[in-house]
């Protein structure tokens, strides 16, 4: 057997072609705001990708970037500024901040409707009872990736191998909400492989390179890779690929799979704070 490898730019160019769509039909144009606390060459290349994608939709970019002395004050003051500013739409935090400030308190005072990542607690919540508004990105692409391979989640049984509270939780709820039964392995969880051999959908998101091998994946089950991991030769995902695309049914490559996806399901958040706000 040979899995059917995901192309993340493909399903990328969908989504971006549905949004231009709608961008037509809004009255003004959406604005994303990201706040920022100090500057790293990851952060800068995160940004930069994140304006070219808004480009493409017709989505206006501002960055807003602090010292790394800013304090939480500071921060959380300006992110009230925005949220008074019926101009912004959108804003987005990015992590990680300095030594001080609770990334969850800056959350906190995220307007709901304007948090496009997903990680107000308000959103959070609604996402526990299966009423999501803005679901973290990641994980909705998750999701996106799993209904265009025509998986169905209801039924199946669902690993997840990571519990972050932006990949590994959240997406623990979508799948539950899709009638899934759900496995979460964390860094505690004794004997992996005896987990992961059940899964009929098996997704990783640990962030350590190439944890999953071949002989811990079900025969013709569905892997979504969603680690990415610097190595020696390039970038590298949580599955070990070369083995596990003999043994699934379905996988997702990194770089190329994931990523391009996760990108435009910020932008699908974007627009969509912009129809809640009515602009």
């Amino acid at each position: 057997m040979k899995a059917v490898v995901f192309d993340g730019k493909k399903l990328a160019g969908r989504i971006k072609s549905h949004l231009r769509g709608k961008m037509n039909r809004l009255k003004l144009k959406p604005l994303i705001v990201s706040v920022s606390a100090g500057a790293s060459r990851a952060s800068d290349a995160y940004i930069s990708r994140q304006e070219r994608s808004c480009r493409e939709v017709g989505i206006e970019y501002r960055k807003i970037q602090f010292p790394a002395s800013a304090d939480e004050r500071t921060i959380i003051k300006k992110i009230e500024e925005l949220n008074s500013d019926r101009k912004v739409t959108g804003i987005i935090v990015l992590l990680p901040l300095p030594s001080g400030i609770s990334a969850l308190e800056v959350h906190r005072r995220i307007r709901a409707e304007k948090d496009i990542e997903g990680v107000n607690p308000d959103n959070t919540g609604l996402l526990a009872r299966g009423k999501a508004i803005m679901p973290p990105c990641t994980a909705a692409a998750v999701m996106a990736i799993l209904k265009s391979a025509k998986c169905r989640p209801g039924g199946k049984n669902a690993v997840i191998v990571g519990c972050s509270d932006i990949v590994g939780k959240p997406l623990a709820m979508m799948l539950l909400a899709e009638n899934a039964t759900v496995t979460v392995c964390n860094i505690k969880t004794g004997n992996l492989a005896s987990h992961t051999k059940k899964a009929d959908i098996l997704i990783a998101a640990a962030g350590a390179k190439n944890l999953i091998k071949a002989s811990m994946i079900k025969s013709g089950a569905t892997v979504i890779d969603v680690g990415f991991n610097v190595a020696k030769h390039g970038i590298c995902g949580d599955v070990d690929f070369k083995g596990a695309v003999k043994k699934a049914s379905f996988i997702t490559p990194v770089p190329g799979g994931v990523g391009p996806v996760t990108a435009y399901q910020l932008l699908t958040n974007a627009v969509r704070a912009a129809e809640l706000q009515k602009i």
